[in-house]
């Protein structure tokens, strides 16, 4: 007579190896999270975190929020890396603009008046790329923000984790 090999007990869980069916998997908990994000925290200003997160990225509210809020760390992160996100965009331009002006007078000295007006026009153009960049990354962080969700932009996102986490 046959006897077959015992079965194991069905596992128990909610993967998609379930007995209970196909469902998916509970989200992944983000390690990369400041504390404010969650639901019902609120800015010093009583708005909620995502929102006033969000807010951080317009121009006057970056510094509102950078001087006067001190719990939520995820609104001063937001706050903070909007500030250096736009102060490093006039430093580049700033940079860009210096960097012109000398290579454009060498250029005139040299009698080539035409390259130095080239020269000007890809100067600009390559600063209003920079302008664009910057607000693609500042639109898409704001909406990051307001989904709670950490996005940290390539340099300053690291600096104003730092300064965030004090």
């Amino acid at each position: 007579m046959y006897n077959p090999p015992p079965q194991p007990p069905p596992q128990q869980g909610y993967g998609y190896n379930s007995p209970y069916g196909m469902q998916p998997p509970p989200p992944p908990v983000s390690t990369n999270t400041l504390p404010g994000a969650e639901p019902g925290s609120k800015s010093a200003i009583g708005l909620e975190g995502n929102a006033a997160g969000a807010l951080a990225y317009l121009s006057p509210f970056n510094i509102v929020f950078a001087i006067i809020e001190k719990e939520n760390r995820f609104v001063r992160f937001n706050a903070f890396q909007s500030l250096f996100t736009g102060l490093m965009l006039i430093v580049l331009e700033v940079v860009m603009i210096i960097v012109g002006a000398i290579l454009s007078i060498v250029l005139a000295a040299a009698r080539m008046p035409a390259a130095a007006v080239i020269f000007w026009i890809l100067i600009w153009a390559v600063i209003m790329i920079g302008v664009m960049v910057f607000l693609a990354l500042i639109i898409m962080a704001g909406v990051k923000a307001y989904q709670r969700q950490m996005f940290k932009i390539p340099i300053v996102g690291n600096w104003a984790e730092s300064i965030a986490r004090k």
